[in-house]
């Protein structure tokens, strides 16, 4: 009885003491859809290149188990390729191991920001179509649409990459379905 009390009584002073009490705003447990960006590792001459804007990023957390959804950038592979990945939390370090059968990630969290650096090894064959990532970078980058082809060229050789995203910074719906109905005319 005496070693129970004592440790209703130590524990909130140790908590008080160090300010360790848990942030809901800054943990890697925190579900929902949010706006990131996608990042190649490659030589800083291409680095302008190789970071790519992710419209939604899907972060789910059920228990202690975190999934990853996104689409990886157009821009990137030349066409629709989603990627999900999933693993166990470990709350102490704020990181999850992520796999699933299109590779592995590591995801850590630094103030709000959760980075994802995934290897990748069954995404098929990539760039799906050059055509399209040529297009896309016409349209969104403004240097020289040749090193985003080159970006392309060298992910598809060493398919690996950093998913960023804000806890902070939800994804803006842009699905226009709600105002559609409001105009009907039935």
């Amino acid at each position: 009885m005496r070693t129970v009390l004592l440790l209703a009584v130590v524990t909130p002073l140790v908590v008080a003491c160090t300010g360790e009490t848990p942030d809901p705003s800054t943990s890697i447990a925190v579900s929902g859809s949010f706006a990131g960006n996608y990042e190649v590792p490659i030589a800083p001459a291409l680095g302008d290149a190789a970071t790519f804007e992710v419209d939604e990023v899907e972060w789910t957390v059920v228990g202690d188990i975190a999934t990853l959804h996104y689409d990886l950038p157009r821009g990137l592979v030349g066409g629709k390729l989603d990627v999900t990945l999933s693993g166990e939390i470990d709350h102490a370090t704020q990181t999850v191991a992520l796999s699933s059968p299109v590779g592995t990630g590591t995801c850590s969290l630094s103030a709000s920001i959760v980075s994802c650096r995934e290897v990748f090894t069954n995404l098929g064959r990539l760039p799906i179509s050059i055509a399209v990532v040529e297009q896309i970078a016409a349209l969104e980058y403004p240097g020289p649409i040749e090193d985003r082809v080159r970006v392309a060229t060298m992910f598809a050789s060493e398919p690996i990459g950093i998913v960023a995203f804000d806890l902070d910074a939800p994804a803006i719906d842009d699905d226009d379905d709600a105002d559609d109905d409001d105009n009907d005319n039935d």
